[in-house]
């Protein structure tokens, strides 16, 4: 598999990347670039994917006081 396709694939298993492109906050060459100079790396990734994972969490399970 090219580099494009593990891309591509990487942005389908973190759906939450597309937000960051049509927020204007990311472009997909930028991405690119991230992911081809790192890879997977999660410490790279924590940024755009955790916080989202956060933020769903919170819709999901709203603190109760």
């Amino acid at each position: 598999m090219d580099k494009k396709s593990e891309f591509k694939a990487f942005v389908k298993n973190n759906p939450s990347l597309i937000k960051y492109v049509k927020n204007n906050e990311m472009t997909w060459q930028k991405f690119y670039e991230i992911y081809d100079i790192y890879g997977e790396d999660e410490s790279v990734w924590n940024k755009y994917i955790k916080n989202d994972i956060k933020d769903s969490i919170n819709k999901d399970f709203p603190i109760v006081r």
